[in-house]
């Protein structure tokens, strides 16, 4: 692990953040230095340096060609970014659904490391924690917890929050949104959960995490819905576009 700061963050995180400044500046198409010249540069593995690069090319930042190298991308070209194609509440309005958000909160909390290091940010570094509930037709369905990076949401007004979370940032905050990730699975109810959604601890629950990031400054947030589990939703978060081989 390296210290940056003073706070500890793996050494992946740094070659990555180092990069990454480097390589926004560049033009499309420009080559990213080899794999081998970054690992004597950092004094890090191979194997290091491409976990690095992974990172950078998850955010739409970096493209590889087989036999090539990597290029700086062009991060607004559909070709190359995973765009989030609809949030909750614009699916739940094509539904026809009536939907309203309750108990929003926002505080800075201190990021625990395994939050910090999805966020690629140094270990206690503050965090912007947004917690609501969503209600259908007047019953809670699903308790958000999200954990978004303080630097990129430095203020946070709970009247600006009239839909989801994705809208805000990206309509009024103007952040371009690429997809990292989405991962579910099944959870049973804690007390804070029970409480929100009127069911008994234990209850089973969907949980659905999802993971994005800002083109060009890296992971911006973990979001981590807990879904009552007699509750239907279908969501087409993103989907990802690529050239033809």
């Amino acid at each position: 692990m390296e210290t940056i700061r003073g706070e500890r963050l793996p050494l992946y995180g740094r070659i990555a953040e180092e990069l990454r400044a480097e390589i926004y500046a560049a033009s499309p198409g420009t080559p990213v230095t080899p794999e081998q010249e970054l690992a004597r540069r950092f004094g890090a593995s191979r194997g290091t340096v491409r976990q690095a690069l992974a990172v950078l090319v998850r955010e739409g930042l970096v493209v590889r060609a087989k036999g090539r190298g990597s290029f700086r991308a062009d991060p607004f070209s559909e070709r190359d970014v995973y765009q989030i194609n609809a949030s909750a509440s614009q699916r739940i309005r094509e539904f026809g659904v009536n939907s309203s958000l309750s108990n929003l909160s926002s505080t800075l909390v201190r990021a625990t490391a395994p939050i910090a290091d999805v966020l690629l940010i140094p270990h206690g570094t503050k965090v912007r924690k947004v917690t609501r509930v969503r209600t259908l037709d007047g019953r809670p369905c699903v308790r958000c917890v999200a954990y978004v990076r303080a630097d990129l949401l430095p203020k946070f007004h709970k009247n600006q929050y009239k839909t989801s979370l994705l809208d805000l940032l990206q309509d009024t905050y103007h952040l371009h949104l690429c997809e990292r990730g989405c991962v579910c699975s099944a959870i049973a109810a804690n007390d804070e959960d029970a409480a929100a959604l009127g069911v008994l601890p234990g209850t089973p629950l969907l949980e659905a995490q999802l993971t994005c990031s800002v083109v060009g400054n890296g992971p911006l947030l973990i979001d981590t819905f807990h879904f009552r589990s007699d509750f239907r939703l279908y969501l087409e978060v993103g989907k990802a576009i690529r050239p033809d081989p």
